[in-house]
């Protein structure tokens, strides 16, 4: 055989091949687009994307709501006392306490005064 003849031969061959590959790509797709099957599994694609979408808005709508408390949260937290302001609160309730107890023993005090005068003005009766 002459190798011009093999040449041809090849490429008619090949052509022959891409022709074939061809006619069975189109004839599986028509095939597919026809078939039960392929429709159902279209259907469960398409229904589990859809559940994604609603998933996504629903995670969405989770989050929206979470920053939504953060931020609540965040404004609570910066109202709140901070560890100065209660150390100055306990520093003050202190002085009252050593106040208030300078008070109670001038209260004493004067209460004696007071029931030594009482039993001085019984006695002189």
């Amino acid at each position: 055989m002459d190798l011009a003849k093999v040449d041809i031969a090849y490429k008619l061959f090949s052509m022959l091949v891409v022709i074939i590959s061809a006619a069975l790509n189109v004839y599986l797709f028509i095939k597919s687009k026809q078939d039960k099957r392929f429709n159902s599994l279209q259907d469960r694609v398409i229904t589990d994307e859809n559940k994604l979408i609603e998933h996504k808005v629903s995670n969405n709508t989770e989050i929206h709501e979470i920053r939504m408390r953060v931020g609540m949260i965040e404004s609570q937290i910066k109202q709140m006392p901070t560890h100065n302001d209660i150390n100055e609160i306990h520093k003050r309730i202190s002085d009252l306490a050593n106040s208030m107890s300078t008070v109670a023993e001038r209260s004493r005090n004067t209460d004696s005064a007071v029931n030594r005068i009482e039993n001085y003005l019984m006695e002189r009766k």
